[in-house]
């Protein structure tokens, strides 16, 4: 997940300006947060059929892997590559509005 996290971002969430000890600490929450969005997302997504599939590979051994949950999602799903595109720019944009709003509180933009 970490990989769909671009420079942009690391810009646009002003994350590029802490010490790399901070980036990569807030890099790894960030694709966290994003895993878990996304797999939330695309399980109400997969048809009836797929969702037990999906269901039984999570109670696996393989359910604590999320390279093989990717994989498996992204087979089972045609937009899944859209999917995790739009919850990183939904992961933005929300954060964006916070970071705007935490700047405002405290008198940053003035």
């Amino acid at each position: 997940m970490q990989q769909l996290l671009s420079e942009d971002l690391l810009q646009e969430l002003q994350i590029d300006k802490l010490p790399q000890e901070q980036q990569d600490a807030t890099l790894e929450r960030i694709g966290a947060i994003l895993f878990e969005s996304v797999m939330l997302r695309a399980a109400d997504a997969l048809p009836e059929g797929k969702q037990e599939e999906f269901a039984a590979l999570l109670d696996s051994e393989k359910g604590n892997d999320p390279d093989a949950l990717m994989d498996y999602l992204r087979n089972a799903m045609e937009n899944f590559d859209e999917l995790v595109g739009e919850e990183v720019l939904r992961f933005k944009a929300e954060s964006k509005r916070f970071l705007n709003a935490t700047e405002q509180g405290l008198g940053m933009n003035e």
